[in-house]
C-alpha cells in the first residue's frame, strides 16, 4: 500500500509538471511549482543506507536509470535540432557542426547545452542525477568517519550540511562553479532529496494527516498568491525558506491524497499507477507532443506559423486550448509507452536486439536503395543512348552517301 502510493505520487507530479507547463494551476498562480519538489522526496524515500556497502551498484543503478534517459533523450533533440528548427518546433537558430558538437560534449560532461525548447524538461533529470549522487557520497564520507553514529544521524548531519551550504551561497550571493543557475536549483534538489529519506523513517509517526494536509493547503495557497517561488529560479533567503516549506507542503497533500486512492480499486488509481511507473517518458516527451498539437492550433486559428515553437505558452492560448494540451502532453507519452511495451514483448526489444534490428535495416535500406539507384542509372543510359543514337541516325539521314 506504501510503495502504491508513492507510485501514485510519480503521477501526480508528472501530471503538475504537464499542467504547470500549459500554464494550468488550479486557479491559483505559481502553485503548481509547489509540487516539483515532491519528486525529489519520492527519490529520497527510497534511498537505502545498504548501498553504503555497494557503491558500484548504486552507481549503476543511477547511471541506468537517471542519466542515460537524459542523455538519450538530449542527444535526439541536439542531432534534429535543425530540422525542428526549419519546421518551426524549437528555436529558429540554426547550429552548425562545431556548435553542434560542442552541445553534444557539453550533454555528456556537464549535463546542459540540451535543446531550451524541446528538452527544457531535462533539468529535471539532471538535478534527479545530482541530488542522488551527492547526497549519497555525502553520507557515505560521514558515515565511514563516524562509524557509530547511526544511519538517521548521519542522514540528518548531511542535510544540515547541505542546508547550511545553500544558505551561505545566498547570503553572501555566491554560485557553484560548473553548475547552470549557479547551483540553487541543484542544491534545493538535494535538501529535498534529505527530506524524502528522513520522511521514510519517521513517516509513521504522522497522526491526523487530513488535518495537517488542510494546514497545508492553506500554505500553499498563502505561498502561491502571495510570494511565488520556484526551484528554478535564485532567491533570497525568504524564497528560500518559501520554498522549503511549500515543497514539504506539496508533498504532505499529494502522499495523503495518494494514501486514499491506494486504498481503493477502481481504474482511474490503476491508470494513475501506470502514470507513475512511466513518468520519466512524460517529462521526456511531452515537448515535442505540444508541437504535434501546437500544429493543429496553429493550422486552424490565425496564429502565425512562426509562433509555433513558443506554444502553448502564449497569450494567444485559451483555457480550453491549454487543457487539450495538457490532455495530449499527459495521454499521447502514455501511448508510445504502452507501443513500445507491447513491441518489446512481441520482439524482444533489448538493446543488443535493437542494434541487431538497426544494422539489418540500414543493410537493407542500402540494398533497396542500390536497387533503385541501379534501376534509374539503367534507365538514364538508355535513354542517353538512344538518344545519341537518334542523333546519328539523324546526322546520316542528312547526309546519304554518293551512289
Amino acid at each position: 500500500m506504501r510503495d502504491l502510493s508513492i507510485v501514485i505520487v510519480k503521477a501526480l507530479c508528472a501530471i503538475f509538471i504537464v499542467m504547470s507547463a500549459c500554464h494550468i494551476t488550479i486557479d491559483i498562480t505559481h502553485v503548481s511549482n509547489l509540487f516539483i519538489p515532491s519528486i525529489f522526496m519520492v527519490l529520497g524515500y527510497f534511498f537505502n543506507t545498504k548501498y553504503w556497502n555497494d557503491t558500484r551498484g548504486y552507481l549503476s543503478k543511477r547511471l541506468t536509470s537517471l542519466y542515460l534517459p537524459f542523455f538519450f533523450g538530449g542527444t535526439i533533440f541536439i542531432v534534429f535540432h535543425n530540422v525542428f528548427s526549419l519546421l518551426c518546433l524549437t528555436t529558429p537558430d540554426i547550429w552548425g557542426w562545431q556548435e553542434t558538437f560542442q552541445r553534444l560534449l557539453n550533454l555528456g560532461f556537464g549535463m546542459y547545452g540540451y535543446d531550451p525548447i524541446l528538452s527544457q524538461p531535462l533539468w529535471l533529470l539532471r538535478c534527479m542525477f545530482v541530488s542522488t549522487l551527492v547526497f549519497y557520497f555525502i553520507t557515505l564520507a560521514i558515515n565511514n568517519f563516524f562509524r557509530n553514529w547511526t544511519s538517521i544521524r548521519v542522514i540528518e548531519i548531511s542535510l544540515l550540511i547541505v542546508i547550511g551550504l545553500t544558505l551561505w551561497l545566498l547570503i553572501f550571493k555566491l554560485s557553484l562553479p560548473l553548475f547552470p543557475n549557479g547551483g540553487y536549483t541543484e542544491l534545493l534538489s538535494i535538501i529535498f532529496f534529505g527530506f524524502g529519506s528522513l520522511y521514510q523513517t519517521y513517516e509513521k509517526y504522522i497522526k491526523h494527516r487530513t488535518f495537517l494536509s488542510v494546514i497545508s493547503i492553506a500554505i500553499l495557497i498563502a505561498i502561491g498568491t502571495l510570494s511565488p517561488v520556484s526551484m528554478t529560479e535564485n532567491g533570497t533567503f525568504l524564497s528560500f525558506i518559501g520554498i522549503l516549506i511549500g515543497g514539504l507542503s506539496g508533498f504532505l497533500v499529494l502522499h495523503h491524497l495518494a494514501l486514499v486512492l491506494a486504498k481503493s480499486n477502481k481504474s482511474a488509481v490503476r491508470s494513475l499507477e501506470y502514470f507513475g511507473t512511466s513518468w520519466i517518458h512524460i517529462i521526456i516527451l511531452y515537448p515535442l507532443f505540444f508541437k504535434i498539437v501546437g500544429f493543429f492550433h496553429v493550422l486552424f486559428t490565425d496564429l502565425s506559423w512562426k509562433d509555433l515553437h513558443l506554444l502553448p505558452q502564449t497569450s494567444e492560448t485559451s483555457p480550453a486550448m491549454s487543457i487539450i494540451y495538457f490532455i495530449c502532453g499527459c495521454i499521447f507519452p502514455i501511448l508510445c509507452v504502452w507501443g513500445w511495451r507491447k513491441a518489446d514483448a512481441k520482439y524482444n526489444l533489448s538493446l543488443t536486439n535493437c542494434a541487431k534490428y538497426l544494422i539489418y535495416g540500414i543493410v537493407y535500406l542500402s540494398k533497396l536503395i542500390w536497387k533503385c539507384i541501379k534501376i534509374v542509372g539503367i534507365n538514364i543510359w538508355n535513354n542517353i543512348k538512344s538518344f545519341f543514337l537518334s542523333i546519328i541516325d539523324i546526322v546520316k539521314a542528312s547526309n546519304p552517301k554518293d551512289e
